[in-house]
């Protein structure tokens, strides 16, 4: 039975990432029997050693199992319909015959090009590895599809090779990050007042933070503050960040994002509307985590370019406040204020994940 029936979302789409970039669509007689069946494994490595009936695994990291569709295809069926409503489209162009939708297939897996794979939100990158075709008559046909999948369409950053602790460079990778950040806040539908207003309030400290690292470096530049009050304020902008990116993300997968739609309630929109909807929410949370990368690598390394003014560095745990730290490092809990004015915090209670600097005695009173 195809995975089509009341209440379901009725499209399955293939989209060639590469080469011809073909656009497969399949709707009604078109459909691949149901269940449309997708699986998730974690790659886990055992190893028993003689004599102890206690294992060690080392835990490798999720993959995506393969997939295996089946249906069939009738002439009388897939030769009817117009635009939406016509079964199979390549590319927009409508396929009227069993030959033609088979060797478009065939096509597809000769050519190897990572394809990406489409139904209501589920989304699956990877390769069309077979196609098998089994025929009845000339015009009726039953077909397997077989797909390697190699990840979930999940946006990867590209890795930053860079001069560790530069903080220029830091500021202008932030900067950027920000800007790809902003391209993507606006959503392609209408939302509502209520939710306008949260997403800005969790997007404007963003800007606001790349704004002060900018106006941090440019001091800089300007000799108008020394270089280690320079850092310790990167330093605190990038665990800002990792706040503030955190708390965009959160917002964002507390919903379906479909639902966030104002005019058309979820029950009444298209594939394509709620295709849209969830692609609008992955990109904005790509960008939020590209950023929440930066800030966490680059928070240690800007620290590690004032090492020598350091003790040491510690990440604040639950329950830990400023006093607990100087106890721990200055033996007493009386030196908490250096630890204060330092990493320029405004009282001792401090967000857990924070990273703390920890300054030599002779260090930590100097203000710039």
């Amino acid at each position: 039975m195809p995975v089509e029936s009341a209440g379901d979302v009725s499209t399955f789409n293939i989209n060639e990432l590469t080469g011809e970039e073909r656009t497969v669509r399949l709707t009604g007689r078109g459909l691949p029997y149901r269940p449309y069946e997708l699986s998730a494994a974690q790659r886990v490595k055992t190893k028993f050693y003689p004599g102890n009936p206690v294992g060690i695994a080392t835990v490798l990291g999720a993959e995506e199992q393969s997939t295996t569709l089946r249906g069939a295809w009738k002439d009388k069926f897939i030769g009817v319909g117009a635009g939406d409503s016509t079964p199979i489209t390549i590319s927009g162009e409508a396929i009227r015959n069993t030959r033609t939708a088979v060797a478009a297939m065939e096509s597809i897996v000769r050519e190897g090009q990572e394809v990406e794979v489409t139904w209501d939100e589920q989304v699956r990158r990877g390769y069309f590895v077979e196609f098998r075709h089994m025929w009845d008559t000339v015009n009726d046909v039953a077909w397997e599809m077989s797909f390697t999948w190699i990840s979930r369409g999940e946006a990867v950053g590209a890795a930053v090779f860079t001069q560790e602790g530069n903080l220029t460079d830091t500021s202008s990778i932030v900067q950027r990050q920000t800007n790809a950040l902003l391209r993507r806040v606006d959503p392609p539908f209408q939302i509502a007042a209520v939710f306008q207003e949260k997403l800005a309030a969790l997007v404007n400290p963003i800007v606001e933070s790349a704004s002060v690292f900018v106006r941090t470096v440019t001091n800089l530049a300007s000799q108008s503050i020394a270089p280690q009050e320079a850092i310790r304020s990167g330093v605190s902008i990038c665990n800002g960040l990792l706040e503030q990116t955190n708390a965009l993300r959160a917002e964002l997968e507390s919903e379906i994002p479909a639902n966030r739609n104002l005019l058309t309630p979820i029950v009444n929109q298209t594939f394509g509307d709620r295709l849209s909807a969830t692609v609008w929410s992955r990109r904005l949370i790509g960008a939020s985590v590209d950023l929440r990368r930066t800030a966490a690598i680059r928070r240690v390394t800007l620290a590690k370019s004032i090492q020598a003014l350091l003790l040491g560095t510690y990440v604040v745990r639950e329950g830990d406040d400023l006093r607990n730290i100087s106890r721990i490092f200055y033996g007493t809990p009386h030196e908490w204020r250096r630890l204060l004015r330092f990493n320029q915090t405004s009282s001792s209670l401090v967000t857990p994940g924070t990273l703390i600097l920890v300054p030599r005695t002779d260090i930590g009173d100097r203000r710039a």
